[in-house]
C-alpha cells in the first residue's frame, strides 16, 4: 500500500482523532502509539498537545463548578447560623440579668457575620485562571505606540 502524501482529508483527520483518542484514553505514551499506530511520532505529539488541553479545560471547569457549589452550600449553612445567634442575641438583648451571655452571644453573632463576609470575598478558581490568562498575554505582548490623536 503506498502511503499518502500530504494534508490528510477531513474525514481521515477525524478517524485518526478517534483512532488516538483511544490510547490517549487508555494512558499510552506518544512514542508506543506511535509506534503501535503507525503514525508518526510528530503527529500524535499534535493530538496529545490538543487531547490534553481539551482534559485540562474540562477538569478545570468541573473543578470551579464544584469549588462555587461548595461556596455556595457554605454561605447557606453560615446565613442559618447567623439567623439562628441573631435570634439568641434578640432573646437575650431585652435580659437585664444575664448582660455576660447577651455580650457573648453578640460575639459570637458579630464573628460569624465577619467570617461569611470574609468566604463571601474569596475569588473562586475561574476568577484567578482568567486573571493569570490576561497577565500571561500582557507578559508576551510586545509594546506598542498608541496615537491618541
Amino acid at each position: 500500500m503506498e502511503k499518502l502524501k500530504g494534508r490528510p482529508t477531513n474525514k481521515q483527520q477525524q478517524d485518526l482523532r478517534k483512532e488516538l483518542l483511544k490510547y490517549f484514553n487508555e494512558g499510552r505514551s506518544i512514542s508506543y502509539t506511535a509506534e503501535h499506530s503507525k503514525h508518526p511520532k510528530d503527529t500524535v505529539e499534535k493530538y496529545w498537545y490538543e487531547f490534553r488541553h481539551m482534559y485540562t479545560e474540562e477538569m478545570n471547569e468541573d473543578y470551579v463548578l464544584r469549588q462555587r457549589a461548595s461556596r455556595e452550600q457554605a454561605l447557606k449553612k453560615m446565613d442559618e447560623n447567623i439567623d439562628r445567634w441573631k435570634k439568641i442575641v434578640d432573646r437575650r438583648e431585652g435580659d437585664d440579668a444575664n448582660v455576660k451571655d447577651y455580650m457573648n452571644a453578640l460575639k459570637e453573632y458579630e464573628a460569624l457575620i465577619e467570617r461569611r463576609a470574609a468566604l463571601n470575598m474569596i475569588p473562586t478558581l475561574d476568577v484567578d485562571i482568567k486573571t493569570l490568562v490576561v497577565k500571561e498575554a500582557l507578559k508576551n505582548e510586545k509594546p506598542r505606540l498608541i496615537d491618541n490623536s
